[in-house]
């Protein structure tokens, strides 16, 4: 039932949902340079591509997302969109890399889609993880937010890097780098931030798993 509920969330509010990164350019943009740092290269695969704006700037060949209206945006941008919910992936061993960027926090079942890009993915392919944790400051936010209503991100679940990174792990991939940016607090930066290997003390944390 929350499934569909979220997705019809999405789709009525999907430019208001897109809209966010032009008013927060500079966090978009520290983010987006957080998931180059990692390199991913091939045919790639975005999980949960909402509107394209990574798959776009990351040139990610192939999106999947369940809100109709976020992938009519997402093919706007270029991107070949199908869609599919992320515990569903109606591939197998097609992508050299897959990216899931802010898409845990919101689907049902984490684990069962972290499974399913193992099965997409590549023999040595990549996995490219990337979330705010739950006991950073906007992940803080986030959660206040939440609990006072806020049209999205009461759907959603936030994690701890930890976390996320044992989902990786059980499920059988290598945890082989990352990086991180927003060092600074929700207020908005003034420029955008270069990424750094140290993640303490940051907001949004990206992991690079392979398949092995």
């Amino acid at each position: 039932m929350l499934e569909g509920i979220l997705i019809r969330v999405f789709d009525e509010h999907a430019r208001e949902y897109d809209s966010w990164y032009l008013r927060q350019p500079f966090v978009f943009e520290s983010e987006a340079r957080a998931i180059e740092a990692l390199r991913p290269t091939g045919l790639g695969l975005e999980v949960g591509v909402g509107t394209g704006v990574f798959a776009r700037r990351l040139e990610v060949g192939v999106g999947i997302d369940p809100s109709l209206e976020m992938l009519q945006l997402a093919k706007s941008r270029g991107v070949q969109v199908v869609r599919a919910i992320a515990e569903h992936l109606p591939f197998r061993e097609a992508f050299d890399f897959v990216l899931l960027a802010g898409t845990l926090c919101f689907v049902k079942e984490p684990n069962v889609t972290v499974r399913e890009t193992w099965k997409v993915l590549k023999d040595n392919g990549t996995l490219i993880v990337c979330e705010v944790p739950r006991d950073s400051a906007w992940g803080k936010l986030m959660e206040e937010k939440g609990r006072a209503g806020h049209r999205f991100y009461r759907h959603a679940r936030a994690y701890t890097t930890k976390e996320v990174r044992h989902m990786l792990e059980s499920s059988g991939f290598k945890v082989v780098g990352a990086t991180a940016t927003l060092a600074s607090g929700p207020e908005e930066p003034e420029r955008p931030e270069e990424p750094s290997d140290n993640t303490e003390g940051r907001s949004f944390i990206c992991l690079r798993a392979v398949k092995t």
